[in-house]
């Protein structure tokens, strides 16, 4: 995975070809043969006026369902940690993450268009969503601010929670296969995950203001000694000097 985070923008890359993850196998139903169709290489969060948009990007996207932005067979989505509280797994994907970094808010997009989840209530509104080249962009109205990010892709299901295809030991005609208990995303930006069993977000958060403050206060002093030491060292050379004849 690559990172590149900037003054507007995250940018996250991911080779292609890593799906399914290791222990998974595609359902059996023929539509699932070809090859990369939930293929996650790219997201990124942009910082509008409106508020934050994000950028998924596939590996390849057929779309045998006809969908109007161009993909029918993967669901995306982004979980954010936006503040205190929420969820330890994450609903739909099924991953846990770190209780200190729970999901609150996510964005789920499917061919048909997104929606964006509050999942402290569950309610979800409709946001927009559009092709731009190779990218499905959503627009929000979420703030910019020290937010963590899981971003992550699934097999699409119209009627599955949040439209995530599930996983089941043994796999079937429209189900998943995969070891018992693993989540149902197939692709993520953190390489050790599946192996770990918890996904680690995208993007940690910032400092917070107190810790650039205190930063900043220690720093400051440090500069103030270093300089009240130079004062000492040429008061003690003046004074060995002694008085001008």
């Amino acid at each position: 995975m690559i990172l590149l985070a900037l003054a507007t923008a995250l940018l996250l890359t991911d080779p292609a070809g890593d799906v399914p993850p290791p222990g998974y196998a595609w359902p059996q139903a023929a539509v699932y043969q070809e090859v990369g169709f939930a293929d996650l290489v790219g997201f990124r969060v942009e910082k509008k006026q409106e508020g934050l948009a994000f950028g998924f990007r596939l590996d390849r996207t057929p779309n045998p369902g006809r969908a109007p932005l161009g993909f029918s067979l993967a669901v995306l989505a982004v979980y954010l940690d936006t503040g205190p509280g929420g969820l330890a797994v994450l609903p739909g994907a099924g991953f846990p993450v770190a209780e200190d970094a729970a999901a609150d808010r996510a964005v789920v997009v499917s061919g048909w268009g997104a929606l964006l989840y509050d999942l402290k209530t569950g309610r979800a509104v409709p946001v927009p969503a559009r092709r731009q080249g190779d990218w499905i962009v959503v627009q929000t109205p979420l703030p910019p601010g020290r937010d963590r990010y899981y971003p992550v892709s699934g097999l699409y299901d119209p009627f599955a929670p949040y439209g995530f295809r599930r996983t089941q030991v043994g796999g079937g005609i429209w189900a998943i296969r995969a070891p018992p208990q693993s989540p149902n995303a197939v692709d993520v930006f953190d390489p050790g995950a599946y192996r770990r069993g918890w996904l680690r977000p995208a993007r940690p958060p910032g400092p917070s203001p107190r810790r650039l403050a205190v930063g900043l206060l220690a720093g400051l002093s440090g500069v103030l000694v270093a300089w009240g030491g130079v004062g000492a060292v040429r008061a003690r050379r003046e004074a060995r000097r002694g008085p001008p004849a």
